[in-house]
């Protein structure tokens, strides 16, 4: 089986926060974006919208830092979770994750990120804009590599235009 995992075009993100409020009903069943596993976090300077969510790390530092090995990757769908009756809330999984996608629900007292909705996200699934997209690991490579790629040449015709005036 092919992982799959989130990935966000920031670019068209308008920040209407909907993927947060469809995150808590799913797994809250109340709208509250203080419950979402997905933030939306607002660049005021630059303008932007960035959406925030685990990115399923294929090396998962909170899976490695937690004192109780309350975290582990689901087989199914390659997300982390959380075992709820095994976390302590001791929150240094909230402080390690370099994305600052690991929350706490403050009434359990865990520590929560996205589940990927068990293999069908709710944020992705609903996004107005289809900023937020669930893809297989390969194509979200293959997408990077292609990126990079054109990055690359620019920076190449750039330079050789440069050289040429």
């Amino acid at each position: 089986m092919n992982r799959k995992i989130l990935i966000a075009d920031v670019k068209r993100c308008t920040g209407c926060r909907i993927c947060e409020l469809i995150c808590s009903f799913s797994h809250e069943k109340v709208f509250s974006p203080t419950l979402s596993r997905v933030r939306i976090v607002k660049w005021e300077k630059e303008g932007i919208d960035i959406p925030v969510f685990c990115v399923q790390c294929e090396h998962p530092p909170c899976e490695e830092i937690c004192p109780v090995k309350a975290i582990y990757r689901d087989e199914k769908t390659g997300a982390m979770l959380t075992d709820e009756n095994v976390c302590i809330g001791c929150r240094i999984c909230v402080e390690v994750c370099p994305f600052g996608a690991t929350i706490m629900h403050l009434e359990k007292g865990v520590a929560l990120r996205c589940d990927l909705c068990h293999g069908y996200p709710s944020c992705a699934k609903w996004c107005p804009e289809k900023v937020i997209k669930y893809v297989d690991v390969n194509v979200h490579l293959g997408i990077k590599r292609r990126k990079a790629v054109e990055e690359y040449s620019k920076l190449i015709e750039k330079t050789y235009y440069r050289g040429v005036d």
